[in-house]
This record gives structure tokens, C-alpha cells and sequence, in this order.
């Protein structure tokens, strides 16, 4: 009966040893996957006709529009200001528009949140953003352009043709470096 014993407690901890390594091992691979949140993603960009050809007003009563910005390298941003990596993308969103805009580059955001647009505007005011901000719903936006979460931003090149789609805070200068190497072509 000692053998019996001997060897169920042997098979039982290689049984035991298998199952752990293999969580181990499947609890790697996972975070290894899904990664940061914060980190950026590569995604085909999707823009449908109909918000291409739209007009907007932002939230300062600027007229903007996706498919009038030819001969500019346009960022497309989308998100929300319950959103901890879009609050933290804006000053650099900023920075870029104060760095480029009127040289061949402009900014259209749209803000997802539901809140009024008086509330954005002021919002805005409060944290300098000046870059044009539409007010619109999230379903709309969604639905025209695919994105999967926020922030996320859209580059297109000087002919208006999609040619990024940053999901997530953009590491280092990647996002930055395109936008120049669009606007020298």
C-alpha cells in the first residue's frame, strides 16, 4: 500500500507541476498579447464618405471639414475627456498644432463625451486647448469610422488619402516624425 501511496503523490505532483506551468505559461503569452493600453497600436484607417464630405462646427463656431483640408497633412482625433490617456494626449495635440498649423498641417478633433457643448468649450478654455474640437455623438463617429477605443488618431496625407491610425498614446516621436515627413512631401 506505501508503493500505491508513494506513487499517487508522485503523479499528483507532476499532474500539479503540468497545471502550473501551464497557467504560467498561459498568463505570460496573455500579457505579453494584450499588452498596455497606453501603447500604441497599427490599425487600417476607416473613414466613411459621409464624414469625409461632412461639415462640422467646433466648439468656438470654427466651420471645419475632414475632405476640405487638401494640401494640409491632417490629424483626425477622437476622444473623451473621461479617458486618462486622452487627457494626457491633448497638451502634446496642442503643442503640434501651435508647432505646424498654417504650414501644411491642421487638426479636426472629435470629442465623444456626453456632456453640452458649453461644458466642453469651457472644458477646453480651462486646459488651452485651441486645435478645432466637434461636439458630436459617439455613435456617429463609430459608426464613420470604425475606431475601437480613445484616444485614437487618424493621419492623412496632403491629398486627403488615409495613411495611419494610431490607437493609444503614440510612443516617442512616431506620430510626430510622420506628420513632417508627410508635410515635406
Amino acid at each position: 500500500m506505501a508503493k500505491n501511496t508513494k506513487k499517487k503523490s508522485s503523479s499528483t505532483f507532476w499532474i500539479g507541476s503540468g497545471l502550473a506551468l501551464a497557467i504560467i505559461v498561459g498568463l505570460i503569452l496573455f500579457i505579453g498579447l494584450s499588452g498596455d493600453k497606453q501603447t500604441i497600436q497599427a490599425e487600417a484607417v476607416h473613414l466613411s464618405a459621409h464624414i469625409q464630405q461632412a461639415s462640422f462646427t467646433d466648439v468656438f463656431g470654427r466651420s471645419v471639414s475632414i475632405g476640405n483640408n487638401k494640401g494640409n497633412v491632417l490629424l483626425v482625433n477622437y476622444w473623451s475627456k473621461d479617458c486618462p490617456a486622452c487627457v494626457q494626449e491633448l497638451p502634446h495635440l496642442q503643442k503640434l498644432y501651435d508647432t505646424h498649423y498654417g504650414s501644411d498641417f491642421d487638426i479636426i478633433s472629435f470629442n465623444l463625451d456626453r456632456i453640452s457643448a458649453a461644458e466642453l468649450e469651457r472644458y477646453l478654455q480651462q486646459n488651452n486647448i485651441t486645435f478645432p474640437v466637434v461636439h458630436t455623438s459617439a455613435g456617429y463617429v463609430i459608426e464613420n469610422t470604425r475606431i475601437s477605443s480613445t484616444p485614437t488618431s487618424d493621419i492623412l496625407d496632403k491629398e486627403g488619402n488615409p495613411v495611419r491610425r494610431f490607437v493609444g498614446i503614440p510612443r516617442g516621436t512616431e506620430m510626430d516624425d510622420l506628420i513632417e515627413r508627410l508635410m515635406a512631401h
